[in-house]
């Protein structure tokens, strides 16, 4: 079953440290076929669709072309655009959509939105925190809280990914 990976994030900083880290640890465990990643940038620039699974030698010049997708000031309107690409691919394949949100991205009122979004967009989801206690607007919302995984600048990728894989898939 293919893995669709989404980054939410408000730099660059998931994307450098995490999400390439993330597809190396896929890659080297050799699954899951398919595993596809994406960065969904608040309010910045965006990056492709990569397969990894094709080459790993295509990434860089795939990230280097960095086309628009799920650009936005508004993380809503942002998770809209990506629910469209989705549709628009024509695989009927049951897939996973994991979306890695940093923590320090907040929704602010539209909270309820965008987890209503995520719900129709059948997407599974997990927020990064990067840094060692969470924000203050996390506890407000048990059912985000709950999804919640504080990354530590020390912690292993490969058990984070596994950890993750195994959170979604159960």
């Amino acid at each position: 079953m293919p893995l669709i990976v989404f980054t939410v994030e408000k730099s660059r900083e998931i994307d450098a440290i995490l999400v390439r880290r993330i597809l190396e640890s896929a890659i080297s465990l050799g699954e899951p076929i398919g595993y596809k990643a994406s960065l969904v940038v608040y309010g910045e620039r965006a990056h492709p669709l990569v397969d990894p699974t094709l080459d790993w030698g295509i990434i860089p010049r795939a990230y280097a072309e960095t086309p628009i997708l799920g650009k936005s000031p508004n993380l809503l309107e942002a998770l809209r655009e990506t629910r469209e690409i989705l549709d628009l691919e024509d695989s009927f394949e049951p897939r996973i959509t994991l979306i890695i949100w940093s923590a320090s991205v907040k929704p602010k009122h539209r909270v309820d939105l965008v987890l209503k979004s995520l719900e129709y967009m059948g997407v599974k989801y997990k927020i990064i925190a990067l840094r060692p206690s969470l924000p203050g607007w996390i506890k407000y919302y048990p059912e985000i809280l709950e999804n919640t995984i504080t990354y530590r600048s020390n912690m292993n990728i490969e058990k984070l990914y596994q950890r993750i894989i195994m959170d979604i898939t159960h």
